[in-house]
């Protein structure tokens, strides 16, 4: 299974899920079952996780918001726009202004990893942050989006925002893997959390 995220991980594109059970010597099946019970999640939802991580380095480097989109993975424009939502929370041009014209409301939680920084826009979530230090996290915020309207959550927020990341843990990833792994796993276990429950109409 590491094998199997490190080939995910270094790719150009997603690889294609019999690619992925060849690496491990598994059936496409086989493989599927058991990469979601070591991981906690399918090898599709791991891939979006990594493929969030670097959309939001390239769109911070890149020199067009089309090269950031192409050199984190996406095979089309189309296919990245379809996902914006679910990784930024706000379009690519306001991300790379800084947050500028965006309304950002954050909370800062506990969890197994020591705390995480969920933010979110009226589109979805823009920034998990996993990290030791409540106020370094709200500083990295700061730094990502310098122009963008921050708001501490009120308590209904950060009650809220706890439940998402409490549900996230289970089910936990195998506790032998490497924890850089564990954390990707657990960063898209609280996107995929934060998101179900904007699609169902509540509030973040």
């Amino acid at each position: 299974m590491v094998r199997a995220c490190r080939l995910i991980e270094t790719a150009q594109e997603v690889p294609l899920l019999g690619t992925l059970a060849e690496s491990a010597g598994l059936s496409r099946f086989h493989f599927h079952r058991i990469f979601k019970a070591v991981m906690g999640i399918t090898p599709n939802a791991y891939a979006g996780g990594r493929r969030a991580r670097r959309v939001l380095d390239e769109l911070a480097h890149a020199a067009t918001i089309t090269d950031a989109i192409y050199d984190a993975g996406f095979n089309s424009n189309g296919h990245f726009y379809a996902l914006s939502a679910q990784i930024l929370g706000m379009t690519p041009t306001s991300f790379r202004a800084g947050g500028a014209g965006t309304a950002i409301r954050f909370a800062v939680a506990a969890c197994a990893y020591g705390h995480v920084l969920v933010a979110t826009t009226d589109r979805g979530p823009c920034a998990i942050r996993v990290g030791a230090d409540p106020a370094a996290l709200e500083d990295d915020l700061a730094g990502l989006f310098p122009a963008a309207e921050r708001d501490r959550g009120d308590g209904r927020y950060r009650a809220t925002a706890q439940r998402l990341v409490d549900a996230a843990h289970d089910p936990a990833p195998c506790p032998l893997l490497p924890a850089d792994l564990r954390r990707t796993v657990f960063e898209q276990r609280v996107r995929q959390e934060v998101c179900t429950r904007l699609n169902r109409g509540a509030p973040a």
